[in-house]
């Protein structure tokens, strides 16, 4: 075997073994949640929130989470039940746990859905097969609509519906990039964690990383005030009126969203940046920075809109 070879085998090797990053972090998820809670008539804020008083960690850390409750209980078991996929993954943190009964939670593919983008083509191709988002979100609208499921079952997938319609408007949760030297490497760059070092001024400098924190580090928005002030932020720039009520109809196919995600990231994430991000990037262009947040707001906005449509969907009148 020729030594490029090895050395492109040895490379795929290390990214395989590397989790990947979470789509937003808590802040985003929380105000996709907070969003989408705002939209709901009060009956369904009932229904939803009695499936969830049956989740396993309901009575633990949906309940206890961190120093982000606040005095409306419904409304914190909402939110905490909007990052628990991601809060089961790692034991560090400030506002994660560890808890052996919770381990069987942590299903990394579950988070995202890589399309495959190879420069200069700009259309996606075929994404992994498996237990993506797009296979497990079906999966767990199905279980939520299912009587005969289980009520702690229920309640856990309904935590992972939350979460994976704000992974899904994460652009990078739903691309791989294939190029220079990734460009045999099985998964690619994996949405951006093999692009680093990025310069990021919220926290971890790889290019996922980055488009996660947009909407500002978890310590930012650690406590209810700070919490709602960044969701009003988003509120006021992003309307409800600022999209059509076909673009926020529920959905069980996540495919056209993650679709759109895809073309955000090869147009927003990647295009504005140099060819070549085998090195990383040492200074953002001009304006980058600015784009990027206000496509991350416009995104986390539509998750949540979508996020309430698709509840009022699941827990009609």
């Amino acid at each position: 075997m020729r030594r490029s070879m090895v050395v492109l085998a040895l490379c795929g090797m290390i990214f395989a073994q590397q989790p990947m990053a979470f789509a937003w972090n808590s802040t985003g998820h929380r105000v996709v949640a907070y969003i989408a809670y705002k939209q709901l008539d009060d009956d369904t804020k009932q229904r939803v929130v009695a499936v969830l008083k049956k989740h396993p960690a309901a009575s633990t850390h949906l309940r206890t989470k961190g120093n982000v409750n606040g005095t409306d209980t419904d409304l914190n078991l909402f939110l905490n039940a909007a990052t628990f996929p991601d809060d089961v993954r790692f034991s560090h943190g400030p506002n994660r746990f560890h808890d052996p009964r919770f381990d069987k939670f942590h299903k990394e593919p579950n988070h995202f859905v890589d399309f495959e983008f190879k420069p200069p083509v700009k259309m996606p191709g075929d994404p992994a097969i498996g237990d993506t988002i797009l296979n497990t979100y079906k999966a767990n609208v199905a279980m939520v609509k299912d009587e005969n499921v289980d009520d702690a079952d229920q309640a856990v997938a309904l935590s992972w519906i939350i979460h994976q319609i704000g992974d899904v408007h994460q652009p990078l949760h739903c691309v791989s990039r294939f190029a220079g030297k990734l460009t045999l490497v099985a998964n690619g760059d994996r949405g951006g964690n093999g692009v680093e070092p990025f310069p990021n001024p919220r926290g971890h400098h790889d290019l996922h990383s980055y488009w996660d924190e947009l909407l500002g580090s978890d310590s930012e928005a650690n406590t209810p005030v700070k919490l709602q002030r960044d969701a009003d932020a988003v509120l006021k720039a992003f309307p409800v009126s600022s999209f059509s009520a076909a673009e926020l109809k529920g959905a069980d196919d996540l495919k056209s969203w993650a679709l759109d995600s895809f073309r955000s990231a090869v147009e927003k994430s990647y295009d504005p940046l140099d060819d070549d991000l085998d090195s990383g990037v040492a200074d953002l262009p001009d304006g980058y920075d600015d784009a990027a947040k206000s496509l991350a707001k416009q995104r986390i906005a539509m998750a949540g809109y979508r996020l309430a449509s698709q509840l009022k969907s699941l827990f009609p009148k």
